[in-house]
């Protein structure tokens, strides 16, 4: 197959996982693929990080928001592949992966689409009904790959969660002014 027809059918695959219609199996097997989805997430994570001045009183530099969304990144690989060794179902990394950062995307882009349609006054509950979707979708995809009951994705779903966030929770927390 080609390159395009490889991401087309990704694409198609990524919006049926999100409509809950399909499995991360059914996606094509494609490095560059992933890593163009890794570097999108890490880009986008630098974007956001540089626009978390309003929800805390700190600025980061550059150098930080790289390190910590590059270090986000790398635990989120490390912690799925961990656990996944852990169940001795490590050929299935490349597909979770896929599925995983391909949905978020997939998920960023349509909040964005529809905050520049509905406005900013919809933005707290476009934020809040896209994120539950998105947990769901997560824990659809966490219970797939690593055949788990929906008790035992969800705290794998965490475990994943909790990983990735340290790193970011570190830079962040190292740049607070101190308390007086």
């Amino acid at each position: 197959m080609n390159a395009i027809t490889i991401f087309y059918q990704a694409l198609y695959v990524l919006g049926q996982i999100c409509l809950f219609r399909a499995r991360p199996t059914a996606l094509p097997v494609s490095w560059a693929l992933l890593a163009i989805f890794v570097l999108l997430d890490f880009a986008l994570n630098v974007y956001h990080l540089a626009h978390i001045k309003g929800q805390i009183a700190i600025e980061l530099s550059l150098f930080e928001r790289c390190l910590g969304a590059g270090l986000s990144a790398a635990a989120l690989i490390w912690m799925s592949y961990t656990l996944l060794a852990k169940r001795k179902l490590t050929p299935r990394i490349h597909k979770f992966l896929l599925a995983f950062f391909g949905t978020e995307l997939m998920l960023t882009a349509l909040a964005q689409f529809l905050v520049s349609v509905i406005g900013a006054e919809a933005l707290p509950t476009v934020q809040l009904v896209l994120t539950l979707w998105r947990f769901a979708i997560q824990i659809q995809i966490v219970q797939f790959t690593f055949e788990a009951k929906l008790s035992q994705a969800i705290l794998l779903l965490f475990g994943i969660i909790l990983a990735a966030s340290l790193p970011l929770w570190l830079i962040i927390g190292m740049n607070l002014p101190p308390q007086q």
